[in-house]
């Protein structure tokens, strides 16, 4: 019957390991988080400049009216 001890080389090893995954999710979630904020970035510059060619066509209009 064998030990289940794990020895100061093993616990390196997936020290080591555990740091390569943790660094991989952080790194995903850092893009996930920069994809999204430009995703909010162009709705937002879209509204703005489809609210800004609005009021110019809206002041075009009263100034053809009068």
């Amino acid at each position: 019957m064998e030990s289940s001890t794990i020895t100061i080389s093993q616990l390196a090893d997936l020290i080591i390991v555990a740091c390569f995954f943790i660094a991989g999710y952080v790194s995903v979630l850092y893009l996930l988080g920069e994809a999204i904020s430009a995703v909010m970035d162009f709705i937002r510059d879209k509204r703005k400049a489809r609210k800004e060619r609005k009021a110019k066509e809206k002041e075009q209009a009263e100034a053809q009216e009068a």
